[in-house]
């Protein structure tokens, strides 16, 4: 091959490798290209209660410095980025416009706001642990089922020596401590008289033949039996009597184990119970206090349930668990996940509010949606189908 050819050779192998790599380069841009392949910013409005104070945590949480935390800010992440990718891949060029390719930045409204924004339609996306309700806006496919719960104040009085003696002997009010109890002397008296009949001949020395001063060394025995003591200073001494220790030892331990539990699970719940300053059994029992929501919803939810309640609307969490601990309301009605984590983790409310009593009205949390024109938005079967995703992928 002439030198001319080979030069000709590799010119044409250089634009081959050329070509190709402008070709992968365009299969990776083209979805972008109204931005570039350095990211097109999304026209799309996204608002959360991103406002400290008057976030939710730990859907969202609000740091000091701007930093936003929280379960649906790493949602929402997710579920954009997704998005992106799917509008990118549609070759519909004003939906990728729309979506972009950049997370738009988050508007900061209260909850209360998010809803009217998402009906006023100056927001088009909307998330802050909204339940799906009967409201003129679109919801995505729910992202997780929570439900609502009492938060009352902490009784954080002084415990002295009486309060804890008292406590001591409430268990002893515990229908199966009671029962347990009862059953191991029913039986120690029954097993006395069998071991006494057995051994009042065989061993006067251990067992005195007459029937009083008898009966009490066998219930002694009985007793020392049942409770696995085995000081020793009685012992049956016949095959029989040894065979009916030995039922009696199971039968004992079996009934002294539930006497046991019993007094233990009782002493936890009192000192549970002592935590607590109002004690809620039913929605009867919230009708003589004073009650507070965050929402419409809410509100209604309440009235319809305890339909004599005092209620008072808050615009935020910290707003209405703070009023709880200064003691404007009574109890308050949250988030049965905002609640726990107000009392555990939030360092402004742990261990001065407690959750009580049982969720009610489980709902589920949904991304909203603005309707456009009555119908649904542009973005809302991406929105859909990248929640349904994150769900069935086992994301959440």
């Amino acid at each position: 091959m002439s030198d001319s050819a080979a030069v000709s050779r590799r010119r044409v192998l250089r634009v081959g490798a050329g070509t190709r790599a402008l070709a992968w380069w365009g299969l990776v841009c083209s979805p972008l290209l109204l931005g570039g392949c350095r990211g097109a910013p999304s026209q799309l409005s996204v608002a959360t209660c991103s406002i400290e104070q008057k976030d939710f945590p730990p859907y969202v949480i609000a740091k000091s410095g701007g930093e936003v935390l929280g379960f649906e800010i790493d949602l929402w992440k997710g579920v954009y980025d997704k998005m992106a990718d799917t509008a990118a891949s549609s070759g519909n060029a004003a939906l990728q416009a729309l979506v972009g390719n950049e997370r738009p930045a988050l508007l900061s409204l209260s909850r209360p706001e998010i809803i009217q924004a998402l009906m006023d339609g100056t927001v088009d996306i909307a998330f802050c642990a909204l339940y799906v309700q009967d409201v003129p806006v679109d919801f995505a496919p729910g992202h997780l089922l929570t439900g609502l719960q009492a938060v009352v104040k902490s009784d954080s009085s002084k415990i002295d020596f009486w309060d804890i003696l008292s406590r001591i002997f409430v268990p002893f009010q515990n229908v199966f401590a009671q029962s347990a109890l009862l059953l191991i002397l029913y039986f120690a008296i029954v097993v006395a008289h069998i071991i006494w009949f057995l051994e009042r001949e065989t061993n006067p020395a251990q067992f005195n033949p007459a029937y009083g001063p008898g009966i009490i060394d066998a219930l002694w025995y009985a007793m020392v039996t049942a409770l696995t003591i085995g000081y020793g200073d009685k012992v049956a001494s016949s095959v029989l009597s040894k065979l009916v220790a030995i039922v009696w030892m199971v039968i004992g331990a079996y009934f002294v184990g539930i006497f046991g539990a019993a007094l233990t699970s009782g002493f936890i719940v009192s000192q549970l119970d002592s935590s607590i300053a109002i004690q809620i059994t039913s929605f009867a029992d919230m009708a003589q206090f004073s009650v507070g929501v965050l929402s419409v919803n809410t509100e209604s939810i309440v009235r319809e349930t305890v339909r004599s309640a005092d209620i008072t609307l808050y615009a935020s969490d910290a707003e209405l668990l703070t009023a709880v601990v200064d003691g404007g309301i009574q109890i308050a009605i949250s988030d049965q996940r905002a609640a726990k984590y107000a009392a555990v983790v939030d360092d402004r409310f742990k261990q001065k509010v407690v959750p009580t009593w049982q969720v009610f009205r489980e709902q589920q949390c949904a991304f909203g949606v603005r309707k456009v024109a009555g119908e649904f938005h542009a973005v809302y079967a991406l929105l859909r189908d990248a929640v349904t995703e994150y769900t069935r992928c086992g994301m959440l």
